[in-house]
């Protein structure tokens, strides 16, 4: 049931960033699943031996991932942008803040890369049946083709 609630709730989340955003409406597909993939990161928090996805929310370096995948405040981890593509950068990021009751997590990373961000939105507008596309890394690590590498979107 763990891993049901982690899934739907990573779920919720893109679903507030990819589908009730205003601006991404007016974007096509092809750009909407550009700028998903580009604000799209796989967090390895290695202290724990776990991996998952998080998204860039603010270009200055803030990302949102669920609670259960990153550490305590002040710990650190490794987001990969662009993972498994041309271009794959692996910068630091410290865990700013989390909220286990929410499953969330707030992340900071410096980057000589500029990051594209997700503009944060309401759910108000979603409704059942409603087209969505999903980005993100939901097994981690593990869909890499080889050991030491990173799988890609």
């Amino acid at each position: 049931m763990a891993n049901f609630s982690l899934l739907g709730r990573s779920v919720i989340v893109l679903l507030i960033f990819l589908s009730a955003s205003g601006q991404l409406f007016a974007q096509s597909a092809p750009e909407m699943v550009s700028r998903g993939k580009l604000a799209t990161a796989l967090v390895v928090a290695e202290a724990r031996r776990v991996s998952g996805t998080a998204f860039c929310v603010d270009p200055a370096g803030y990302f949102v991932t669920n609670a259960l995948v990153a550490c305590k405040t002040g710990d650190t981890v490794k987001l990969v942008l662009l993972s498994g593509a041309d271009g794959e950068t692996v910068v630091s990021g410290q865990v700013v803040r989390g909220d286990d009751t929410a499953d969330l997590a707030l992340l900071h990373c410096t980057s000589e890369t500029q990051l594209t961000a997700l503009e944060v939105a309401t759910d108000e507008n979603l409704f059942e049946t409603q087209e969505i596309t999903v980005f993100g890394y939901p097994l981690g690590k593990a869909l890499a083709l080889r050991n030491n590498e990173f799988p890609n979107i």
